[in-house]
């Protein structure tokens, strides 16, 4: 109770947390994102970084290939169907 009274940083952080800034700070309002989440950490705690999830790059590049030969395959097949079509 102390530091709310009298510490300018817990009360700044405090502030925040309620959605208030100081005169010289703009906010950036992101809407329809789902429910509002609040932090449950307090200001100087030590968080564990997660390790993030990704999809791997020799992934991607067998995807777009893949595309890429399914793309080709099908404006061939329109070839021949125009082809055939026209004789």
């Amino acid at each position: 109770m102390h530091s709310l009274l009298y510490d300018k940083d817990t009360l700044t952080v405090y502030a925040r947390e309620q959605g208030y800034a100081s005169p010289q700070e703009k906010f950036i309002r992101i809407v329809g994102l789902g429910t509002n989440q609040k932090t449950n950490t307090s200001s100087g705690e030590v968080v564990a970084a997660v390790e993030p999830q990704y999809t791997p790059d020799r992934t991607l590049r067998i995807i777009a290939f893949c595309t890429v030969i399914t793309i080709g395959i099908c404006m061939a097949g329109f070839d021949v169907m125009k082809y055939l079509r026209d004789k």
